[in-house]
């Protein structure tokens, strides 16, 4: 038990208030989402772990919680083609986290290495743990591949999306690795709010979800997305 008051009390404590733009609404008036950040699609975390922070969450009062989603997962295998397991996960994930009564921000991140503009000598023809050399850390060399796996991303999961953020920390290179990051993360927003195939991130109306950028973070980054 005093783990667990333990375990409440860290997420009490590191729960942030994000704000979510809905149509028609200024930011001012927009609905304020809190909530904090876990990682249930991480092999080290069980369905149990994952269902104890969300217990959590939802007894701290908040209304949110952020999970990374990892395209390099999604898609290991190639363009289009999903990884079952993992989607078995992330269901299970979005069910549990709906049952509670909270909504999802997805941060959709890391690229496969068949995507990746990693230098060939970091991904090594794809063979073996590319993951482990930082290859998922690199911008996609298409974004149009990364707005296609979003957009597949949005279509299953919108109903219980908060918002879909495009990468996590792209200012910090430890998670994305570019010699122009805000080039290379400026031309991810335009690619993937609007998607050509139609699917519009910026409305919540049907269930759509907005999209979160950190463009605003670099002077020479502009985008399509929000921030």
């Amino acid at each position: 038990m005093g783990s667990l008051l333990s375990r409440a009390a860290r997420l009490a404590a590191v729960a942030a208030a994000v704000l979510a733009w809905v149509p028609g609404e200024s930011p001012a008036n927009a609905p304020r989402l809190s909530g904090a950040a876990t990682h249930p699609l991480w092999a080290s975390s069980s369905v149990a772990d994952s269902d104890r922070e969300l217990d959590l969450l939802r007894a701290a009062g908040a209304s949110t919680v952020r999970i990374d989603l990892g395209w390099s997962s999604l898609e290991q295998e190639g363009k289009g083609s999903r990884s079952q397991w993992y989607v078995d996960r992330a269901d299970t994930f979005f069910a549990h986290a709906r049952a509670r009564g909270l909504r999802v921000i997805v941060t959709f991140w890391e690229t496969p290495c068949w995507a990746s503009s990693a230098p060939a000598d970091l991904k090594q023809g794809c063979a073996g743990p590319w993951w482990e050399r930082g290859v998922n850390r690199y911008p996609p060399a298409d974004a149009g591949d990364f707005a296609e796996a979003a957009a597949w991303v949005a279509a299953r999961w919108h109903r219980d999306m908060a918002a879909l953020e495009i990468w996590n920390e792209p200012n910090y290179n430890a998670f994305f690795r570019s010699s122009a990051p805000a080039a290379d993360y400026a031309a991810l927003l335009p690619a993937t709010s609007p998607h050509p195939r139609g699917r519009r991130f910026g409305s919540c109306a049907e269930g759509e979800a907005p999209v979160l950028s950190a463009a605003r973070r670099w002077p020479g980054a502009s985008g399509g997305g929000g921030s």
